[in-house]
């Protein structure tokens, strides 16, 4: 509930300030974190989804992060990086959080690891658009 309230407050404040292309740079900039945890991070359990869906390579998971980047860079310019910085550092803390407590990924962290992520992509292209 606190995920969709979050949410819902930014993408009104984005839309109130005219800033449309944002919603879709910070959905294609929350994405990417979580291929970069799947291919840094063990699943946390050897019978879960997470487990069998496998691991991405590492150039898989970067050329995600470049893609994700890129196309936030063409949506909102250089507000995307302070987005892109901040998506990735709540992923990180998410991270190792989830290595201390479960002993790596689940499905659950790659889900909680996309919201937290647009959360403050939308949060940091606000800062730096107001």
């Amino acid at each position: 509930i606190l995920s969709l309230l979050a949410r819902w407050s930014l993408i009104g404040a984005l839309i109130g300030l005219g800033a449309g292309s944002a919603l879709i740079a910070a959905a294609v900039i929350s994405r990417a974190p979580m291929v970069v945890m799947m291919a840094r991070m063990r699943p946390a359990r050897d019978d879960g989804l997470s487990h069998h869906t496998g691991q991405p390579p590492k150039q898989t998971a970067w050329l995600a992060a470049g893609v994700a980047a890129l196309l936030a860079l063409l949506l909102v310019g250089w507000s995307a990086i302070p987005a892109l910085l901040a998506a990735y550092a709540v992923a990180a803390g998410l991270a190792v959080l989830a290595r201390a407590k479960i002993g790596g990924q689940s499905g659950d962290v790659l889900g909680a690891s996309q919201q937290l992520a647009e959360i403050a992509a939308l949060a940091a292209i606000i800062v730096v658009i107001s």
